[in-house]
Parts: C-alpha cells; sequence; structure tokens
C-alpha cells in the first residue's frame, strides 16, 4: 500500500492539488463591488466652471467652441445626448442624430425687445413626436443690461461654434452639427470623457458627471424656482401628455416662462468653483 499511495502522489494533478492546499491562506478574498456614483445634475454654477476650465485648457479655439456649445445646447434644451451626437466617429443615424440642416437662427419678441433664437429640430424623440419632422425646440439667447450676451448663452455659443467650424471648414449640410474635424464627428463617448476630465476635481468619490448630467440641470432649477410640475415635465419632455399640455399654452405663456427661466439665470450670482 505504501508504494501504491507513494506512486500514486506522486502525479502532476495530486501535487497541484496539495500545493495548492498549502497556499490556501495566500488566496486573496474576492473584490467587494464598487459603489455606484451618483449622478450629479449639471447646473448654471457647474457650466461657469466648465467655461472657466476650457478657458484655461490648450485645447484649440474650435474645440473649446464645441464643448461648450454642445454644453449649452444640452442644458438650455434639455436634450438626451443622443439627440444631439453621433454614437460614431464617422457615421451617423441621419434619423436620429442633429445635423446642421436640422438648426436655424431668427428673432422673437419679448419683454427686453427682440431676443436671438435658435430653433433646433429634434428628430425621432422619445415621447411627445408633435409631427412627422419632430419637435422643434427653441433656445431663446440672453443679454446682460447693456446687451452683450450672457456668458451662459446659448444662441452666443451655438453661433461662435458654427462660424468657425466653417471656417476650419468641417460642416456639411446633411452631416452631425457637432464635429471636431472633417469626417470627424464628436461622439457621446468621447463628450463624457471630456467631461470627466473637465469636473475631475470637482467631483466626490461617489459622484459622476456624465451627458445625462446636463438634462436634469434646468429642470432642478425651475424646481427650485416653483415652477409647476408640467412645467418642468415639458422642458425635459419626460411625459407626453404634460409636453402636449405645455405645447399647447398660448405662445405669450411659453415665451413668458423662457423669458422668467433667463432673467433667473441672468440675476444669479454665479460662482466660478461651485462646490
Amino acid at each position: 500500500m505504501d508504494g501504491f499511495e507513494d506512486k500514486f502522489t506522486e502525479g502532476s494533478n495530486v501535487k497541484d492539488i496539495l500545493k495548492g492546499y498549502s497556499r490556501r491562506d495566500e488566496i486573496v478574498p474576492e473584490e467587494a463591488p464598487k459603489p455606484v456614483k451618483d449622478r450629479r445634475p449639471v447646473t448654471a454654477d457647474m457650466l461657469v466652471y466648465m467655461r472657466k476650465k476650457l478657458e484655461a485648457s490648450p485645447r484649440s479655439r474650435l474645440a473649446k467652441a464645441l464643448l461648450w456649445a454642445v454644453a449649452l445646447t444640452a442644458f438650455w434644451g434639455s436634450f438626451r445626448m443622443r439627440e444631439l451626437l453621433s454614437q460614431h466617429v464617422g457615421s451617423h443615424d441621419h434619423t436620429v442624430t442633429l445635423t446642421v440642416g436640422d438648426v436655424g437662427f431668427g428673432t422673437r419678441p419679448t419683454r427686453r425687445g427682440a431676443a436671438k433664437v435658435c430653433t433646433i429640430r429634434v428628430k425621432s424623440p422619445k415621447v411627445a413626436k408633435m409631427g412627422k419632422k419632430g419637435d422643434e425646440m427653441i433656445l431663446f439667447g440672453i443679454k446682460l443690461e447693456d446687451g452683450s450676451p450672457h456668458e451662459l448663452c446659448p444662441v452666443e455659443a451655438i453661433s461662435r461654434y458654427i462660424r468657425l467650424a466653417e471656417d476650419a471648414g468641417v460642416l456639411e449640410w446633411d452631416q452631425p452639427l457637432f464635429r471636431r474635424g472633417v469626417g470627424q464627428n464628436l461622439t457621446m463617448n468621447r463628450m463624457n470623457k471630456e467631461l470627466g476630465l473637465i469636473f475631475e476635481k470637482l467631483m466626490g468619490p461617489t459622484e459622476r458627471i456624465i451627458n445625462h448630467s446636463f438634462r436634469s440641470g434646468l429642470p432642478s432649477h425651475m424646481e427650485l424656482w416653483g415652477f409647476g410640475e408640467a412645467e418642468i415635465k415639458g422642458q425635459g419632455r419626460w411625459n407626453s401628455r404634460c409636453f402636449e399640455r405645455y405645447c399647447k399654452l398660448p405662445g405669450k405663456r411659453r415665451m413668458a416662462i423662457s423669458q422668467e427661466i433667463i432673467d433667473k439665470i441672468a440675476e444669479m450670482d454665479l460662482l466660478v468653483d461651485p462646490r
């Protein structure tokens, strides 16, 4: 029997088992699951912080203008980022992605006189399809008392980006509006990475800022300012019934809501570091 045991234990499998058993105390326990990070909404203060970080960065003028235009468009329109950006660098879904031809400029009357506006056609929206061409969102320009654009003016940001992009020759009528270069779309994934770099020092260990953070930014302000649930949901297009009810409000009332939001943002004492 002794000879049989010696012969049996010489097998490589058994040796490996015995070796593993002898090192059982060295086994590393499984890592605990990483905590889920809370998504923090992008507020007006955080936009100012973002602007300062962009100004101080080594990015090109076009890259800075691009990121800033996307941020203000997403904030003021409470857009889903897939409605603005492509998923791929070299191609896009023409039924969803915002193209150059989906954007227009004009003026609308307000309490402060004529205001510049940017109209954006939202294609294939998740809710509240108001017609075959999609929903039309209107972004109002924001002016200071002296008539100059407010630093958070979306119309100024989009206009400036378009001027620089046209000079660089990167815009085509039927191609995505937001592009990093010729044939290079700004993707949702790239935007997320850029936000991570910009807000890195602002976030706590359990916080994060991603594309979807812009969607809840303006509605968060509206809740604090006492706007009604239908108006807040209408801004974010979260519920088709509320959005239809919002869109059926008289044009003057919808314009008044937009103007009230603009006035409140303009009156805020915005912080450079919102921590």
